[in-house]
């Protein structure tokens, strides 16, 4: 879908492409520093996909997906 010759995007689309290639660096090494610790919560808490750090989160210190 287009409005004015721009595309549409979904915004809570985990795919959206906005960070620089030094804010995914980043993001990718705190999640590889924290990978055990993430780990660990996905496997206590059982209805979670996924746990990850990321700059989306402005006003909450969470997402449960």
């Amino acid at each position: 879908m287009e409005y004015d010759k721009k595309q549409f995007a979904n915004v809570s689309s985990d795919n959206l492409d906005l960070e620089s290639k030094e804010e995914k660096e980043e993001l990718k090494k705190i999640n590889e520093e924290n990978k055990d610790m993430f780990t660990l919560m996905k496997d206590e808490i059982k209805d979670v996909e996924e746990v990850r750090f990321t700059h989306k989160l402005k006003r909450s210190s969470c997402l449960f997906k």
